[in-house]
């Protein structure tokens, strides 16, 4: 599950199957950011840092592949 935004205590989260779910802020780790993507894990949702960085990584990959064939 990815953080589409965040507005103020509210998290819009997209899951897998392209549905968008709504957490409280307070459920989540303090320092969760757009973009970032979520495990739940014994009840606690935490930050995936290796996924996170995964799509990172893919997606400049694909905006340096469109920038250089223009």
């Amino acid at each position: 599950m990815v953080v589409d935004r965040i507005e103020g205590e509210v998290v819009l989260c997209e899951r897998e199957d392209e549905q968008f779910i709504t957490l409280d802020r307070t459920l989540l780790p303090v320092d969760v950011e757009e973009g970032d993507c979520l495990l739940q894990i014994d009840g606690v949702w935490k930050v995936d840092k290796e996924e996170t960085e995964r799509r990172l990584e893919e997606v400049q990959q694909y905006l340096n592949e469109i920038f250089e064939n223009n």
